[in-house]
């Protein structure tokens, strides 16, 4: 008898054990979803300031004026009767940068690699995000972000890029019951 009771209070003892152990862990795993949270969230406000410093206007339609052009201009092969080297397409050493448009074709060059970036972390790290996209959707693709910030990370997240619209009018037929 005396054994049985012994065990009996092994066995509690245990219970109490397993269970203050879970409700340790489950609190690290809270702490840990709460710290993930604000990182993505911090991440995220970092490229959008960033991005929106460098990245072109774009327009109301969404499209966006002189990154086209850029590249174009970039990739356009030089004319025979421009063989000697021009004094205004040299580097300046004075102002540290080229007359003829490249330091703008280097500009577009980095927005575009950082998008893309941009675009693999959001891929790479989707499962961890999607529980947040929520808070990412009212905090930081919110209307004034750039379309193609907006575009990198829903197509990071394989998201539809139209889903702001439609959740708009979800929030309007809502709101305005129709």
């Amino acid at each position: 008898m005396k054994r049985l009771k012994s065990r009996a209070e092994r066995t509690k003892e245990e219970a109490v054990s397993v269970k203050d152990s879970l409700e340790a862990n489950e609190a690290l795993l809270s702490r840990a979803l709460g710290e993930n949270e604000v990182l993505f969230l911090t991440l995220y406000k970092c490229f959008s300031n960033v991005l929106l410093e460098r990245l072109p206007e774009a327009s109301k339609d969404g499209k966006l004026r002189g990154i086209q052009s850029v590249q174009t201009d970039a990739m356009a092969v030089d004319r025979e009767d421009s063989a000697a080297m021009d004094v205004d397409n040299e580097i300046d050493p004075r102002k540290g940068m080229a007359n003829n448009g490249y330091e703008n074709v280097e500009k577009v060059q980095w927005c575009l690699s950082t998008l893309g970036y941009l675009k693999a972390i959001t891929r790479q790290y989707a499962s961890a995000i999607w529980p947040h996209v929520e808070n990412l959707d009212s905090e930081i693709l919110t209307e004034n972000v750039h379309p193609l910030f907006r575009k990198a990370v829903y197509s990071g997240l394989r998201r539809p890029y139209n889903v702001l619209q439609s959740s708009l009018i979800m929030l309007a037929q809502q709101y305005f019951h129709f």
